[in-house]
């Protein structure tokens, strides 16, 4: 297997994939502060008190399939990002990483030209 010296391609793959990363991980990060401000004050805690509520009248009342009553005094968003963030965020930016090299490799792959019988001879 022979490797060559990198090409532009691979520079701006890699600065692509740099800019995605960091965009990615922006983004969760971005998302994470919104929910704890949103869903952390004491009117949403109150709010998902009043639906858990709400929740347990109807399963009570209804002879409908009864609905599974939450056992979490908080949302689960709120508990999700507030505790298990860094596993959401390392799970979420590996799964892109090798979605990413994937194509990438399946890009270059299907970009390159078969060896023309000359090139073979020479081999």
């Amino acid at each position: 297997m022979r490797f060559s010296s990198p090409t532009i391609a691979t520079f701006v793959c890699l600065a692509l994939y740099l800019a995605l990363l960091g965009a990615l991980a922006g983004g969760m990060f971005y998302a994470r502060h919104r929910v704890l401000s949103d869903l952390g004050s004491a009117g949403a805690a109150e709010q998902w008190q009043e639906w858990k509520k709400d929740v347990e009248r109807q399963t009570a009342s209804s002879p409908a399939p009864a609905r599974r009553v939450p056992k979490s005094n908080e949302p689960p968003l709120l508990v999700l990002m507030r505790d298990s963030f860094l596993a959401v965020l390392t799970v979420t930016l590996a799964i892109f990483s090798v979605l990413f090299w994937f194509l990438a490799l399946l890009l270059r792959g299907s970009s390159r030209r078969a060896p023309s019988r000359r090139d073979a001879d020479l081999t």
